[in-house]
């Protein structure tokens, strides 16, 4: 999950409807009784968006949440330094969920 809000999505994405097809495609999975687990891969960028992640996901059902750390692959690598969290602000992070 890359985000709280549609703004933040298609920072991410690049995609401006992206966030509502998440949440379109998690309903239709736990109407299904589809096991859920979310990502959530905690940058500079969204940091102070993971208490509401972990929030909207519970209000539709989601019960399993995985915090991970960026990796500077692939586009992060070009803006790692913008991206990576301190040891500080992984704490408040993980505080958060």
């Amino acid at each position: 999950m890359y985000g709280a809000s549609e703004h933040t999505y298609k920072l991410f994405t690049g995609v401006a409807e992206a966030f509502n097809m998440l949440l379109n495609s998690l309903r239709n999975l736990i109407h299904y009784n589809v096991p859920i687990t979310i990502s959530l891969t905690v940058t500079k960028i969204h940091i102070n968006e993971v208490e509401n992640m972990v929030n909207t996901s519970s209000k539709l059902g989601v019960t399993n949440f995985v915090l991970a750390r960026p990796t500077p692959l692939g586009r992060g690598e070009k803006f790692w330094s913008s991206l990576e969290l301190s040891k500080e602000e992984e704490r408040k992070a993980l505080k958060n969920v």
